[in-house]
């Protein structure tokens, strides 16, 4: 039986999401649209008027919609994202008449709405109604999460983690298996959820609590591994080489690689010490390193407070993307995915939930201006 909490929150989530589209709407009308820097990026279809509809497609946007239209190809720069979000709006093109931007945001409204509902019966369980409410709201107006309305994997990246770790917390296999399976074919962070899973796990195998067979929670394991390596073949079969998602990060400016993560004392020069700051840039931007600051406050927060399988999440999806990249670059959308986060905030500072949401909200608005004028936001 749905409660009054729980319709009360689809109601503001879906005002929210509508307000989104209005916006974007408004400020394409109303306002001067960033035609140096989309001109100078990837634009697609190539040399295509700037309309209304660009406002809603703005940066990986339009990658995204030339996977779907057009698929991988060798030596690509769109081969860096991974291919299930572009295949499931090549899909749903055949309910839209071909209208891959409409596709893409009925696609992303509904995968964030399902991810919101799952994170809201998630925590009901772990805490309370109340908590579960107040979590979901901030990340409602989380100044980034206006990506979970455009297109971007984002909404489904959210949707596929909250179905994976509700049913691991309920020691339902299937249900976890197949999220299992679908994440690293998702974003590139999926393959990383394999760290909280394996802390679950050890967790409660130590304190004797496990309900799952042995074989099981191999099998749960195996099914991260499943994706990612159904993502190298899937580069191989389309582009002739496993790597194309690794080498395609080279032709962006972050130049994410793993052999970062090895370099941490140059990486702490780069983003902090040798660097000319800019209030928001691509890689210069103290935005960007204020948001990686209140993660860092937010992870001990999360430490103290939470369990530690949603710590080691918070660590893989907060910390290790970050440290892979040369700069802290989109790092205010990266934290979106940070979910604990926002459970922290409704634990330790729901006597000033007001504050939060009016700044997070009017931040929210202030991104999504600039985002759909195609200035730089994450």
């Amino acid at each position: 039986m749905m409660t009054d909490t729980k319709k009360r929150l689809i109601i503001l989530t879906i005002v929210v999401k509508i307000l989104i589209i209005l916006v974007i709407y408004l400020a394409s009308n109303l306002l001067p649209f960033n035609n140096y820097l989309h001109d100078i990026n990837f634009v697609y279809p190539r040399n295509e008027a700037i309309t209304i509809e660009t406002a809603y497609k703005t940066w990986d946007g339009q990658l995204f919609i030339f996977l779907a239209e057009n698929g991988y190809s060798p030596n690509h720069p769109s081969n860096a994202f991974c291919p299930l979000w572009p295949f499931l709006i090549q899909f749903y093109n055949k309910f839209t008449l071909g209208n891959s931007l409409i596709s893409g945001i009925i696609l992303s409204n509904i995968f964030s709405v399902i991810g919101i509902l799952f994170l809201f019966e998630f925590l009901k369980k772990r805490f309370n109604e109340k908590i579960a409410y107040l979590s979901s709201l901030f990340l409602l107006v989380f100044p980034t999460s206006f990506y979970f309305s455009l297109i971007y994997a984002e909404s489904l990246f959210f949707m596929l983690t909250m179905i994976f770790l509700y049913y691991l917390y309920e020691n339902k296999f299937t249900p976890a298996f197949l999220a299992g399976i679908l994440l690293p074919l998702t974003k590139p962070q999926g393959s990383l959820i394999i760290l909280p899973l394996l802390t679950y796990l050890f967790l409660k195998s130590y304190q004797g609590k496990l309900q799952f067979k042995f074989g099981k929670n191999c099998f749960l394991v195996l099914s991260i591994i499943i994706g990612f390596a159904a993502h190298l073949l899937i580069m191989r079969l389309t582009t002739g080489n496993f790597l194309s998602s690794f080498e395609a990060q080279k032709l962006y400016i972050a130049g994410a690689s793993i052999s970062n993560f090895f370099h941490p004392v140059s990486w702490f020069f780069r983003n902090f010490i040798q660097i000319n700051f800019a209030v928001h840039d691509y890689i210069h931007s103290i935005i960007d390193r204020l948001f990686f600051a209140f993660f860092l406050f937010s992870l001990y927060l999360i430490y103290k407070n939470l369990d530690k399988t949603l710590f080691v999440y918070s660590l893989a999806l907060g910390l290790l993307p970050a440290l892979s990249e040369n700069f802290l670059m989109s790092y205010s959308r990266f934290l979106l995915l940070v979910f604990p986060i926002f459970v922290v905030l409704a634990i330790k500072y729901e006597k000033h939930r007001n504050e939060i949401i009016i700044t997070s909200a009017m931040l929210q608005t202030l991104f999504l201006i600039m985002h759909s004028l195609n200035y730089w936001v994450g």
